[in-house]
């Protein structure tokens, strides 16, 4: 299945929310690598980014795969008892417009630690392959 049909497939608000979010996504950067894994849509940048899903309620969120190295200036992202992914819930369009400028630096964040952690795999590899 394709991320686009998954989405298609939802109930209309979660249809358009996912949608809406599936677009920022792509757009914070042209190496974003969007696939269709463990039945949602996921996005890795160098490694996993995250992924839009749903509860049964409706509530659509993103899990930041690397939610606990995130800073969570805006206050925008829930543990709620997870110790690595955390979730960040859109309840409606006009909540995605509200949180739209706190949720873009956030991915950007969640990007950057992913860039840090290929920065430190490469060079553990350096330092290996020296022995």
């Amino acid at each position: 299945m394709s991320v686009q049909q998954y989405i298609a497939d939802q109930e209309p608000k979660v249809a358009e929310l996912m949608l809406q979010l599936r677009l920022l996504i792509l757009a914070q950067s042209p190496h974003i690598e969007e696939s269709f894994t463990y039945n949602v849509p996921f996005y890795k940048y160098l490694g996993w980014l995250c992924y839009l899903c749903h509860t049964k309620k409706g509530r659509v969120y993103i899990g930041l795969c690397e939610g606990k190295h995130l800073a969570n200036e805006y206050g925008l992202l829930q543990a709620e008892g997870r110790t690595q992914v955390f979730r960040l819930y859109i309840e409606s369009i006009a909540d995605m417009q509200q949180k739209e400028d706190d949720l873009r630096p956030t991915l950007q964040e969640a990007m950057l630690v992913n860039e840090e952690k290929q920065k430190v795999k490469r060079l553990k590899s350096r330092v290996l392959s020296r022995k």
